[in-house]
């Protein structure tokens, strides 16, 4: 569970399109019509707001998790999955948006993004020390002992 989380992390990063966002921009920018300062300005503040949330957390997270006997095996499979998602958007967006136009690539965007925050939601623990993290995902002792600690799910009533 503790690899799928990190696994998922790096791979939502850049599966919302921040990648295409960053390289792309001035094209991007230029066919949605924005021109003035401020509105490039404005836009440009979108971006800055993943600089203090996803992107960081990416790499906090997921060297966090690991416990420190498999921290640096852990973080080299995000690394990978982060370095191959990182390549895939930057070179797909142009074809992509050319199939589909730019809208519907930044579509396709927001569905990783609704895809990305139940993921989120729903796998991700809430923040503890290292040793309780280690004992919730499969720590513990030899009998198994977790001192009481346990995943609790998420239910949503329909």
């Amino acid at each position: 569970m503790i690899l799928i989380a990190t696994v998922g992390i790096h791979f939502f990063e850049h599966a919302t399109g921040i990648e295409a966002v960053i390289l792309y921009s001035p094209w991007i920018f230029k066919a949605a019509g924005i021109t003035s300062e401020d509105k490039l300005l404005l836009a440009t503040v979108g971006v800055a707001f993943f600089s203090i949330g996803l992107g960081p957390i990416t790499w906090v997270y997921s060297s966090e998790i690991f416990p420190s006997r498999l921290r640096a095996q852990g973080a080299s499979i995000g690394i990978a999955v982060n370095r191959i998602m990182n390549a895939m958007i930057s070179m797909s967006f142009m074809s992509i948006t050319n199939a589909i136009s730019t809208g519907g690539a930044f579509f396709v965007f927001a569905g990783f993004a609704v895809t990305a925050w139940w993921f989120f939601f729903f796998m991700f623990p809430e923040t503890m020390t290292l040793e309780e993290i280690e004992k919730l995902f499969g720590g513990g002792d030899a009998r198994g002992d977790r001192n009481g600690l346990e995943i609790q799910t998420k239910k949503i009533n329909n």
